[in-house]
């Protein structure tokens, strides 16, 4: 039942990750793209724990799962208000620095010791 529901979760995430997309290709509006990101981020997230559940959970299916699902995909959807919210250079600041901020996240999660298995 998990595999089926994170198999869900990442087929209707990755319909909204395209149609945001498509959305973004055709009017170029910033926070059209930073949706997308979110959402591919979210269907990336998604898609790991249908692979882990269905072969079993190991660290790098949990660190995918646990990067893209837990910790980047919500400062990027909330990057998509910012630009409806603030002003465009505002926004493309923050954008700068959740651009930064990702990279960071993204080398500590991959790169930090586990102790334990994942089961």
């Amino acid at each position: 039942m998990n595999a089926a529901l994170a198999a869900a979760a990442t087929l209707v995430a990755t319909a909204f990750a395209l149609s945001t997309l498509d959305r973004w290709l055709r009017r170029r509006r910033p926070h059209d793209l930073a949706w997308t990101v979110s959402l591919a981020l979210f269907a990336l997230g998604a898609g790991a724990m249908w692979w882990a559940e269905s072969v079993g959970w190991n660290l790098g299916a949990f660190r995918i799962f646990y990067l893209a699902g837990a910790i980047l995909n919500v400062p990027w959807l909330a990057l998509g208000t910012v630009y409806l919210l603030a002003e465009r250079r505002v926004a493309d600041r923050v954008r700068t620095w959740l651009v930064l901020v990702s990279g960071f996240a993204v080398g500590v999660v991959l790169f930090a010791p586990t102790h334990g298995g994942i089961s």
